[in-house]
């Protein structure tokens, strides 16, 4: 079997197993399926390096709707919804940086589930790390209205080369908008 075949298998496993009131199996079945991108896909990507370094990169990014396919389904898979070890699961995959770039997709999703623990996340000097981890902290701290991280901005302006870069945009949308959002603070 190839390694294509086996990735489809286990994603099928997540979706099949998520359809049970199940916490452990379905843990089980997301760390498989996780371990497996992670093990399998350690070649180098060189379509667009700026971004991803590695094909699992890619992978992780692509597989994260079927990890968090339960919080899309009806209210009857209420264990997994408010699985508490779930929820650490996907935090702690965004909080690894041996899945780099991959992280970025994790963060989003992450603001859009738990906005507490979002806000959290984007106060991690470490989660700041890259310019597509940049971008989607700031597009989600842009779409959920959360202010107090104008430096954050700016300091990625000064850094930017290209002011017409997506990652400029987005910073100057968010400075632009800041002073309207609801202020955390780091405290």
């Amino acid at each position: 079997m190839n390694k294509h075949q086996k990735l489809y298998d286990l994603k099928e496993e997540v979706y099949f197993v998520s359809n049970k009131d199940n916490e452990e199996a379905y843990l089980n079945a997301v760390q498989a399926l996780v371990d497996f991108i992670y093990e399998n896909f350690q070649e180098e990507d060189t379509l667009n390096p700026e971004y991803y370094s590695h094909k699992f990169e890619i992978e992780l990014a692509k597989s994260l709707p079927v990890l968090v396919c339960v919080f899309d389904f009806p209210p009857g898979n209420k264990i997994l919804k408010k699985s508490e070890k779930l929820k650490h699961f996907i935090i702690n995959i965004a909080l690894d940086p041996k899945y780099k770039n991959g992280r970025a997709d994790f963060l989003k999703e992450i603001a859009n589930l738990w906005i507490k623990d979002f806000i959290k996340l984007a106060l991690n000097e470490a989660l700041w790390c890259s310019k597509l981890m940049n971008i989607e902290m700031l597009s989600a701290l842009n779409k959920k209205r959360i202010g107090g991280f104008s430096q954050k901005a700016k300091n990625i302006l000064e850094k930017e080369e290209n002011p017409k870069s997506e990652l400029a945009q987005i910073a100057t949308k968010y400075l632009k908008n800041e002073p309207k959002f609801k202020h955390y603070s780091e405290k």
